[in-house]
């Protein structure tokens, strides 16, 4: 039976899969360390393969979509707690191994598309802000300022070039 409340819970849902999904995705491919701490690995791998099962054990059930929708979230609950940790204790290879499984179940079984943010627009559009605040300061004579943009940038692995005419920049 419908309800606008249902669909409220449903659409509360989706974006947290979604939200969880993309910071699982940038950690997988961005977490600093390859390897984590063994135990908690091995127990998140277990804890994985069993949720596997238990979601195509679901959908093998008559496409019990509910159910198996369920036992996905059973497992994100886990894995929040240490996804969202200050300091996350598994390697970047377990994080892709979770990301590349939950993946697959969400888009191939259940044919959930989740969409990326468009990063790059948002990236360009702040570094260039940053750039235009810059040169401001700049103009200002602000030095201690404008120098700590630009290191905030080449930090960031971009090569800041001053001209005449304004600031540009490019990827190192």
């Amino acid at each position: 039976e419908f309800s606008f409340e249902k669909a409220d819970q449903a659409k509360q849902a989706v974006n947290r899969l979604k939200a969880f999904m993309e910071k699982l995705r940038l950690e997988s491919k961005y977490h600093p360390k390859e390897k984590g701490d063994k135990e908690l690995e091995k127990e998140v791998l277990e804890k994985l393969k069993t949720m596997i099962n238990s979601f195509l054990e679901a959908m093998d059930n008559d496409f019990h979509t509910p159910k198996a929708l369920a036992v996905i979230f059973e497992f994100i609950n886990y894995f929040e707690k240490i996804l969202y940790k200050p300091e996350i204790e598994v390697g970047r290879g377990i994080l892709a191994k979770v990301y590349n499984e939950l993946d697959k179940l969400l888009r191939e079984v259940l044919g959930f598309k989740l969409t990326k943010p468009d990063y790059e627009k948002k990236f360009y559009q702040l570094v260039e802000k940053m750039l235009k605040l810059r040169d401001k300061y700049r103009a200002e004579k602000n030095w201690e300022i404008a120098d700590s943009l630009r290191e905030i940038l080449t930090n960031s692995g971009l090569t800041v070039n001053d001209t005449p005419h304004g600031s540009y920049w490019s990827l190192i």
